[in-house]
């Protein structure tokens, strides 16, 4: 379990190996950022975002007053409390939910496709880690109508809606609190949240011990050696840019809700020691640029090209926006 028992004043050691860490990153508009000196592993201090008379060691998110807790939450889940009267968790993004969970349904329908033999046919069991409103699992449920849905949700608000919208099984809580009642799945997913959560690499065993012998996990992380974190990394550190307009977006954009950060050797690593046989790494592409509305706003003018041209640069280098992990639990895996 994570070890939360600094505040905004000190130094977080590795939740990963308990090395001490250095600053990564620095700028007004996020909290600090550090990285372990020794595995590489990248942390925002979450003692960043509680009230500055007020810092308590924390055991686990859990123990926060409600109003911290309602505060910390902001912070760290995008879209916790922003979905629209339609269930919309993107709107003040200027993304489309519907082409984004067309998007990355597909991702992981390619992975069932490639590494499992389920087909639209068969009855199997589905978890999403980090459900939201239940969009990816609506997905799910036009694709395999026989499957069997569940989902794990932090955020009343969110889990209220997946039931209202999509009248999803929906656990309100993490999987540290998930009880599977001996249920085992043959597909998890964690898509685009795992960098949130306390301790992402204990969410990874939680799964694995629900998870079906031979079943399939997919799981995102957002890449914190893109071209355009990189650089907005580098502008945070220059006196003469640092409070631009410029690199105040595209640190926002580059960090912010992002609790933890790993590099593809170091996922894939973790991954494999967890227990999982890991199958494909692969790096995917910005949100904002794959699945934006129509009027693509963001994209536009002088910030729009740069930030087309170094996706660019990261699809030749295989370090795009977001990493892909798609892994087995093997079948001979005891549960």
């Amino acid at each position: 379990m994570a070890d939360y028992s600094f505040t905004s004043k000190s130094t977080p050691n590795c939740i990963n190996c308990g090395t001490p860490t250095r600053l990564f990153v620095r700028h007004k508009s996020i909290s600090d950022m550090f990285q372990c000196i020794r595995c590489g592993l990248i942390i925002a201090n979450p003692g960043d975002y509680l009230r500055e008379d007020d810092y308590q060691p924390l055991t686990s998110v859990d123990s926060l007053t409600d109003e911290d807790k309602q505060r910390f939450s902001l912070v760290f889940s995008e879209g916790i409390d922003t979905s629209d009267g339609d269930g919309n968790m993107y709107a003040d993004f200027g993304m489309s939910q519907e082409a984004m969970a067309g998007g990355l349904f597909a991702l992981v329908q390619e992975a069932i496709g490639d590494f499992t033999s389920l087909t639209s046919r068969d009855r199997f069991h589905v978890l999403d880690v980090g459900c939201a409103t239940g969009f990816l699992l609506a997905e799910f449920r036009q694709a395999y109508p026989q499957a069997i849905l569940r989902g794990v949700e932090p955020s009343p608000v969110s889990c209220r809606k997946a039931r209202q919208l999509y009248r999803l099984n929906v656990h309100e809580g993490t999987m540290r609190t998930f009880d599977s009642q001996g249920l085992q799945f043959d597909v998890v997913t964690i898509i685009g949240n795992l960098q949130l959560h306390e301790d992402p690499f204990q969410t990874l065993r939680d799964v694995y011990r629900v998870m079906k012998p031979g079943g399939l996990l997919v799981y995102h992380m957002k890449n914190p050696f893109s071209s355009a974190r990189r650089l907005a990394r580098v502008a945070a550190s220059l006196p003469a840019v640092k409070n631009s307009r410029l690199t105040n977006l595209a640190v926002e954009r580059g960090y912010l809700c992002m609790r933890y950060a790993a590099s593809k050797a170091l996922l894939t690593e973790k991954t494999n020691e967890i227990g999982f046989d890991t199958l494909e790494v692969r790096t995917i592409p910005p949100r904002m640029l794959a699945y934006s509305n129509s009027d693509k706003a963001h994209a536009k003018g002088l910030v729009g090209k740069i930030w087309k041209v170094l996706d660019q640069i990261d699809t030749v280098l295989e370090q795009r926006a977001w990493i892909q992990i798609t892994c087995l639990k093997p079948k001979d895996a005891n549960a």
